[in-house]
């Protein structure tokens, strides 16, 4: 019987090893970095970090990114985003993401874990043992607005072995992120 509990046990340290391996594997393979996201912190992978220029005063597109009843209208899969705490958008602050994902709506609660008006806004929810950290930072540049979008996931368990696909699917979901905001503030600009 304790052979049997110590080929169990060594069996059970060559799957983790196995595992930490292959992770280590798709990391090289793919060329991520997988040094934690320096502002982000949240001790995942920078899947996507997008820089692109709005022409508009980056006071006018963060109060445009914080209507959340526009967010449809530039935020992939997003059918709506509902403020759960009361009082104004702040640090700490809690969202109800309603998002549309594979013909189901599905609804996540977000953490708002940075948040510097006009400057800076973070979101994070952990779903389906994934933790998502976005992370848009605004500066006025020549007139209009420099924003850069960084998505960040840590996988749990053994979502590990999904990474490759969360890369890819997360970093299509959100590559056109800012050129949607940009097209979504066009079409609707002024209110």
């Amino acid at each position: 019987m304790a052979q049997q509990d110590s080929g169990l046990r060594l069996l059970g340290l060559i799957g983790g090893a196995l595992a930490v391996w292959f992770c280590s594997y798709i990391v090289a393979l793919l060329g991520l970095n997988a040094e934690p996201a320096g502002a982000l912190a949240s001790g995942g992978l920078v899947v996507l970090a997008v820089v692109g220029f709005l022409p508009w005063i980056w006071t006018s597109v963060f109060d445009f990114m914080m209507d959340f009843g526009r967010a449809s209208r530039w935020r992939n899969l997003v059918r709506k985003i509902e403020v759960l705490t009361p009082g104004p958008v702040r640090e700490g602050s809690e969202l109800a993401v309603t998002f549309d994902v594979m013909g189901k709506v599905r609804t996540t609660t977000s953490e708002v874990w940075a948040f510097e008006r006009p400057r800076r806004l973070g979101l994070r929810n952990t779903a389906n043992n994934v933790t998502g950290v976005f992370e848009y930072t605004l500066e006025p540049h020549d007139g209009g607005t420099t924003v850069r979008f960084m998505c960040d996931i840590k996988p749990h368990g053994l979502m590990w072995l999904a990474l490759p696909f969360l890369i890819r699917g997360n970093r299509m979901r959100y590559r056109d992120q800012l050129s949607n905001l940009g097209r979504a503030i066009e079409d609707g600009w002024p209110a």
